[in-house]
């Protein structure tokens, strides 16, 4: 097959463009004698799994492969880089994130970090915006007399 794929059924194949890649944790990256052993090529180094995505994703998109929209788990939706990286190929993508990721949509930019709020007892809390105090309904006359009988 040559590099763009062969035609069956009318369709493109995605043979070159979505090879597999090899993931090499970072501690068998700097590791010579289990790499020996385990028979890695010199060629491969250390990636991340969102490079490695990042980087079949270029190629699908060079080899103009059809690509509606990119779906992942929370191990990607997590990194900034993979979620830019994808936008910038100009895919639409759903990801998962974690409770802890802050997102925010397309031409926004992020809320300013709230005031802390300290839980200690004997300590006001600060609040994130003015107070204002509710009026009285009643006057300081009403509460110091006694009710007739």
């Amino acid at each position: 097959m040559s590099g763009g794929g062969e035609r069956v059924g009318g369709q493109r194949t995605v043979e070159s463009a979505n090879r597999l890649s090899l993931y090499l944790p970072r501690e068998w990256a700097g590791d010579e004698a289990r790499r020996k052993r385990a028979e890695v090529p010199v060629s491969i180094g250390f990636a991340t799994k969102s490079a490695i995505v990042l980087e079949q994703q270029r190629a699908a998109r060079a080899a103009r492969i059809p690509v509606d929209v990119v779906l992942a788990d929370a191990d990607y939706g997590n990194d900034t880089d993979f979620r830019l990286g994808i936008a910038a190929l100009g895919l639409n993508y759903a990801v998962g994130i974690q409770g802890s990721t802050t997102v925010w949509a397309a031409g926004h930019q992020p809320l300013p970090p709230s005031i802390a709020v300290r839980r200690s007892w004997g300590r006001c809390r600060r609040r994130t915006r003015p107070h204002t105090p509710l009026p009285s309904t009643r006057s300081s006359d009403s509460r110091n007399r006694a009710e007739p009988a």
